[in-house]
């Protein structure tokens, strides 16, 4: 940055590049609460800045043909329960079906809805030589925009196409999984004649468990409900985990995923709101933002202002938004409908204050709360910058040498220690 360009434009301005990366001028910066950080970037966004080209649609070769083949199928034989225009009670009708009535107050339709779901579908079950290309899915959405509907699409979806299935679903609680996708599986083959039918009737839809048998009556496949306190699975080839940001300890997590291990075509599927950013659910949001983890399709949708423009469901109005702001304790809003990672932790005080609490003073004054809040922002700054500097120097492989003599590592590291 060239001398005096803080004196005279400080934080209010920031440089604009142009498409060679050359600067082409100045432009107004966001005020800091309205900056977008790292974690607060679109699936759009950023697969836009990594150059990710989004799959396009095509005629698939049967129902086991991927995100395509899955789409097909889902529309030819679910039924989902919707509420039509102008009606406040539910009807069930096939997906295919689906109306392109807009509402009247938000603008938007359930054939908007699906096929904006359908768009991630196709990336998320991508398969190669016959095999999905990712073994674990997380849909990571606002509360009622399908998530946990689609996750039982998926499941059905195998459950009914690949032999011998055992399809697990796993959650924190035992009523948490009867009452989430268990029920949404039953009241979906239920309600759609052409899964009931393949199914045999409901006599093979039991409290805890769906089975699918073959011409001779011998059980097929199953899917059944499970928790924390369920035990131990093995060689399952599917499952799904409801709500997994309020999971206190991992090992549950950990037995079920590596349940699949080693089994062709095994798939899990996730969906939940944001986590704290010590938990699985965040590690799992890094790993396949940042390419380390190469089977993991992560799906991350959030709002910045909780406007209604940012939500699917056709239902989902400001006004009912700005009730839940006011209705909602503090930090609850901020989870379960902007779906921020900043909100994961519901915390009333910044670290910066908390650390505050331990100094009395500062250059040799009592009581300098402006000088110490500055100080202690400022060391932020220079940590943040740290770590990005250290994690530049990582992927650029740089020898030791060239990283002491050019960037300074050691004066870094005596910093951080």
């Amino acid at each position: 940055m060239e001398k005096g360009f803080n004196k005279k434009y400080g934080r209010t301005h920031r440089r604009k590049y142009g498409s060679d990366g050359k600067v082409v001028g100045l432009q107004r910066a966001l005020p800091p609460q309205k900056r977008v950080r790292n974690d607060h970037v679109t699936d759009e966004e950023w697969k836009k800045k990594k150059n990710i080209d989004p799959a396009k649609p095509k005629e698939p070769k049967n129902y086991r043909d991927g995100g395509e083949g899955f789409i097909k199928w889902a529309e030819d034989y679910i039924y989902v329960s919707i509420y039509p225009k102008g009606s406040d009670v539910a009807v069930w009708i096939p997906l295919k079906d689906l109306p392109e009535d807009l509402d009247p107050v938000t603008g938007k339709s359930y054939k908007q809805m699906w096929e904006a779901q359908k768009d991630i579908c196709r990336e998320a079950l991508r398969m190669e030589n016959g095999k999905f290309t990712y073994r674990l899915i997380v849909f990571c959405w606002m509360r009622g925009e399908g998530k946990s509907l689609l996750a039982c699409f998926i499941q059905l979806w195998k459950f009914f196409n690949w032999p011998k299935q055992q399809i697990m679903l796993g959650a924190n609680s035992k009523d948490q999984v009867k009452f989430v996708h268990f029920d949404i599986m039953r009241d979906l083959i239920i309600n759609s004649p052409p899964l009931l039918r393949m199914v045999g009737g409901k006599k093979n839809i039991q409290e805890k468990e769906i089975r699918l048998k073959d011409k001779f009556g011998n059980v097929r496949s199953i899917i059944r409900s499970i928790s924390s306190f369920s035990g131990i699975v093995s060689n399952i080839t599917g499952y799904t985990f409801s709500e997994i940001f309020d999971m206190r300890n991992p090992k549950f997590f950990v037995q079920l995923d590596g349940s699949i291990r080693n089994i062709p075509n095994a798939l899990g599927v996730i969906d939940s709101t944001v986590s704290v950013k010590n938990h699985i659910l965040y590690k799992l949001f890094s790993g396949y933002r940042s390419g380390r983890l190469k089977t993991v399709f992560f799906s991350y949708r959030f709002s910045r202002n909780g406007a209604q423009a940012d939500y699917w469901n056709p239902n989902m109005s400001d006004d009912q938004l700005m009730d839940y702001r006011t209705k909602f304790p503090l930090g609850e809003f901020e989870r379960y409908f902007l779906n921020q990672w900043s909100a994961g932790r519901v915390q009333v005080f910044s670290d910066e204050v908390v650390e505050e609490t331990y100094y009395i003073g500062c250059n040799k004054t009592m009581f300098a709360h402006e000088v110490i809040a500055r100080k202690l922002a400022k060391k932020k700054e220079h940590l943040e910058n740290i770590k990005k500097q250290v994690a530049w120097e990582k992927k650029s492989k740089l020898t030791e040498s060239v990283r002491n003599i050019k960037y300074g590592t050691k004066q870094m590291k005596a910093l951080i220690d």
